[in-house]
């Protein structure tokens, strides 16, 4: 158990270490570019309000958890939802790539009842809908403020990303579709081979049983999540509106938000933990600094809130359960 805790400290410095490094670097490149922009803080109302829809956020994530986790368990478990995401986002955080915290939010869901098939498939339906809600929050966000931007090939970006989302939405239908079929057995395989294949055979039909249980016998759960979502993105991305007026800036906040859209769409692909380094960069060269007051600011505030505070409370809640002697559990959890 020691092992595995200053195993995990020392993947958690070194996570959030390169985080604060490349960060560090995007913020180094924007402050040469702003000619030693000063850093102030001008909006005390703008700063309070960002980080009431920081925490806020918190709060709609656990809800489209619970109202998901329904449908399969019978019962709502909204306050430990709220802990799963913030734990699973300090995961997911201190690892390159997306999808770091995964395991760990499957290995939560099972603690609310859940197997690692059934967990998969909340998973899915949640990923579904929060890239449906992102993908046209970028559509629209290119629509209006597009020109602002100043982003090549803007127009094979869009249909790139429709395209995407029309892909995603027909494996959903093919999946559903296929209501009547059972999983198939089965047809042979022996020795370490065929143990291997029986058992993503059997989550191959639990994630599938899963996934269809939600959309079939709830529906109306699917549209709180939409709604949730919408609610999410809204706030999330005011989070940078906000922290950008709290530095001065007197840009259009629904330009700074659509900007964020297009960020967050596209950050997945950074290989940096969090996406930190392309993340202030990306969107100090899509909001620009012609609006005056401290972009450098803003940026650092709307990181802050979005990025490091999420993830340093998150960090208490992985390490009471590091204390309980659960990270074993996951880690037999990966090995399956």
């Amino acid at each position: 158990m020691k092992r595995e805790t200053h195993h995990h400290i020392r993947q958690t410095l070194l996570g959030l270490g390169g985080g604060v490094l490349f960060s560090a670097i995007a913020l180094i490149i924007v402050a040469r570019e702003l000619r030693g922009e000063s850093v102030e803080i001008t909006g005390v109302a703008p700063l309070a309000a960002a980080v009431f829809f920081a925490i806020f956020t918190w709060f709609v994530q656990g809800a489209m958890f619970s109202v998901l986790l329904k449908p399969l368990v019978g019962r709502y478990e909204y306050r430990g939802m709220i802990r799963l995401y913030l734990a699973s986002h300090s995961v997911g955080d201190i690892t390159p790539f997306m999808g770091g915290e995964v395991p760990y939010e499957v290995w939560g869901l099972s603690r609310a009842g859940l197997s690692p098939g059934m967990g998969g498939a909340l998973l899915a339906v949640k990923a579904i809908l929060n890239f449906t809600v992102l993908v046209s929050g970028t559509v629209v966000g290119f629509l209006l403020y597009g020109g602002y931007f100043s982003i090549k090939d803007s127009g094979k970006i869009l249909l790139a990303i429709a395209v995407g989302a029309v892909l995603v939405w027909v494996i959903v239908a093919f999946v559903l579709r296929r209501r009547g079929e059972g999983a198939r057995r089965p047809t042979g395989g022996s020795g370490e081979d065929g143990d291997w294949r029986q058992k993503a055979r059997a989550f191959y039909a639990d994630l599938r049983s899963g996934f269809m249980e939600i959309w079939r016998k709830e529906p109306g759960a699917i549209f709180v999540c939409t709604g949730l979502h919408i609610v999410y993105w809204l706030s999330y991305t005011a989070i940078g509106a906000l922290a950008l007026m709290a530095g001065g800036w007197n840009g259009n906040p629904l330009e700074a938000m659509a900007a964020q859209f297009v960020v967050y769409l596209l950050l997945p692909l950074s290989p940096t933990p969090g996406g930190s380094g392309a993340a202030e960069l990306g969107f100090a060269a899509l909001v620009g600094s012609g609006s005056g007051g401290s972009l450098l600011a803003g940026i650092m505030i709307w990181r802050s809130l979005s990025y490091y505070l999420p993830m340093v409370i998150g960090a208490f809640f992985v390490g009471r359960d590091i204390n309980e002697g659960l990270l074993s559990r996951l880690e037999s959890l990966r090995e399956h």
